[in-house]
């Protein structure tokens, strides 16, 4: 594949079978099983099952990524604000802006998993930290001095 991420399971010796039957299955595509339920077999179920369980997730992994290679890390659908953005439309609400804005803690770009957890959330908003002031501060000096270099 010429894709700059390629799923791990297409690298391994088993590739295409790692998720499909070579010729009859009881599933779409051939594949195993259902498919977050092959999603699972690898991928940890914890952090999907937190309190707040991200809605887009009853839509399957589908809706987001891209089960075999993608242009993008996470084998993410488009960039990760444009993901995000399929759904939430509307940013004009949030507190927090993302473009044009480094992240101080990768010096990459800032994007909505800067501060959301995209599966599920023991926070409010799937927020990666309590919203008063323990998220705030991954990024702002507590002093209120600006970012944290």
């Amino acid at each position: 594949m010429s894709s700059a991420v390629v799923h791990a399971p297409l690298q391994t010796r088993k590739a295409c079978l790692s998720c499909h039957q070579a010729h009859t299955a009881n599933s779409d595509a051939l594949l195993d099983r259902p498919t977050e339920e092959l999603c699972f077999t690898c991928h940890d179920r914890k952090g999907f099952e937190r309190k707040n369980v991200h809605a887009a997730l009853h839509s399957g992994c589908l809706t987001c990524h891209n089960p075999h290679a993608a242009g993008k890390k996470k084998l993410l659908l488009d960039d990760v604000n444009a993901v995000c953005r399929q759904c939430h439309g509307d940013m004009s609400k949030h507190f927090h802006k993302v473009e044009g804005v480094t992240d101080p803690r990768t010096n990459e770009p800032l994007t909505c998993v800067g501060c959301h957890l995209p599966h599920s959330s023991d926070e409010v908003a799937l927020l990666t930290h309590e919203p008063t002031r323990e998220l705030c501060i991954q990024c702002h000096d507590p002093s209120m001095g600006g970012l944290k270099k």
